[in-house]
């Protein structure tokens, strides 16, 4: 059995990209690379991240407009296609042109819409979320996507439309 370093003894990492820091962290770091989109929670806050470490390079990273990384101007619209792009650079940053996903709820969701737009997902795990239409490429250019994300990341959540 490893034992490696407490999840939370990571020390947050950030990568600019497009304008924007970009917060990550990686935990772990044996064999292949499973990341965490860190979209509306933080993982370590509602799951043990331990059991993963034995087998997995943990990373734990916020795209563009969520958790710490920088937010964008006001009437530019968020895009899925760069939340996906900003988390595939994150895992090249870290070492890691494949990667598996796994998500859970907002982040469930997203975790197939990577696999398809990216490429490079070699597998998905996710749950926690309803699929009320067929998954396809014109789901990520949902024009309500950027109204979301500012909702979730505002510290006055759903205050007005």
């Amino acid at each position: 059995m490893r034992n490696g370093p407490e999840v939370d003894s990571s020390p947050v990492t950030t990568l600019a990209r497009d304008g924007l820091e970009l917060h990550y962290e990686v935990h772990g770091g044996s064999g292949p690379a499973l990341l965490f989109p860190k979209l509306n929670f933080s993982w370590p806050d509602v799951l043990e991240l331990s059991p993963f470490l034995e087998r997995f390079t943990v990373i734990t990273a916020s795209p563009r407009g969520f958790g710490a990384s920088g937010r964008l101007d006001a009437d530019a619209p968020y895009r899925v296609g760069d939340l996906a792009e900003d988390l595939v650079a994150i895992a090249q940053a870290v070492g890691f042109e494949r990667f598996f996903v796994f998500g859970y709820s907002f982040s469930g969701a997203f975790g197939p819409w990577l696999a398809q737009l990216s490429g490079r997902v070699d597998a998905v795990v996710s749950g926690g979320f309803p699929i009320a239409v067929p998954m396809r490429t014109e789901m990520p250019s949902m024009p309500c996507l950027s109204q979301y994300i500012r909702a979730i990341a505002s510290p006055h959540t759903f205050d007005s439309p």
